[in-house]
């Protein structure tokens, strides 16, 4: 699960994630499971562990230790498994707007959303990239919902239909339909924003997932007894949080320096009075 808080529109994001002491991910037992939170410049600033590998109780704690000073604000995205009154009560008690993804997880909410008038709805962004052997088109509508339809959608202002993926040329196409639900107010918000906070939700995995994966060869770590994957994934953030803290770019090189020349490693640290 990933947990991905973002500033209100026009601002930088900071990111919040879930996972972080996950070692092997075969393994994917309860020891693996907690929470961390990581600012758009790739810095994670709190760690918890998940009681029992319960990841929604996880972010939820994570959510509460953040608090107004952290979150107020920022708007916090999350997978469909997190679109709980339970996450949205504890986002708003912190100042924090939210945007959230709803699935088959929420039957009837996800059932009432696949039958408001998507087809009268106007197409508001439609976005075109091509990468990876393959073209992609997201395309995104927005519907502003009414006292009656925000009592049945989580208290939601907004909701989002976001077909993501359609990929065109020699690939046979596919299209995918998300919908999510967001409290953002219409007024203050586009779909531009929506479609780049949904985006950024992404991020993660290429700013943190992947970078411990790579650099620190996380997914064959077989730690797993007590707090082991817990405490190697705190110093793995510390490490990632700490070149970032310093300008480095890129971790893999940050990392092969510090063996060159370990004594550096010291100017990393933050001075304290």
């Amino acid at each position: 699960m990933d947990v991905v808080g973002q500033r209100a529109v026009g601002g930088g994001h900071r990111r919040w994630q879930d996972d972080a002491g996950r070692g092997h991910r075969a393994g994917r037992d309860a020891a693996n499971a907690g929470a961390a939170a990581m600012n758009s410049r790739g810095e994670v600033v709190g760690q918890v562990a998940a009681d029992g590998g319960d990841e929604n109780a996880a972010a939820r704690d994570l959510l509460s230790r953040l608090g107004r000073k952290a979150l107020e604000g920022k708007v916090i995205t999350a997978d469909a498994k997190h679109a709980s009154s339970a996450f949205i009560a504890e986002a708003e008690a912190a100042g924090a707007c939210w945007l959230l993804p709803v699935k088959g997880n929420r039957p009837g909410t996800h059932q009432r959303l696949k039958t408001l008038p998507w087809n009268n709805a106007r197409l508001d962004t439609n976005d075109r990239t091509r990468g990876h052997g393959r073209a992609e088109t997201r395309s995104l509508k927005v519907r502003t919902l009414d006292d009656n339809l925000r009592s049945e959608l989580l208290g939601a202002r907004q909701a989002v239909g976001d077909p993501p993926l359609a990929p065109t040329g020699r690939q046979p196409a596919s299209i995918e339909t998300v919908h999510y639900l967001t409290n953002l107010p219409p007024a203050d918000t586009t779909p531009d924003d929506l479609a780049r906070l949904i985006r950024g939700h992404w991020g993660i995995e290429a700013r943190l997932h992947l970078v411990r994966d790579v650099a620190f060869n996380e997914d064959h770590h077989r730690a797993r007894m007590g707090n082991a994957p817990q405490n190697l994934a705190v110093l793995r953030n510390t490490a990632i949080t700490l070149h970032r803290q310093n300008g480095a770019t890129g971790i893999q090189p940050a990392l092969r320096a510090g063996n060159r020349r370990p004594e550096r490693l010291l100017n990393l640290l933050p001075e304290t009075a």
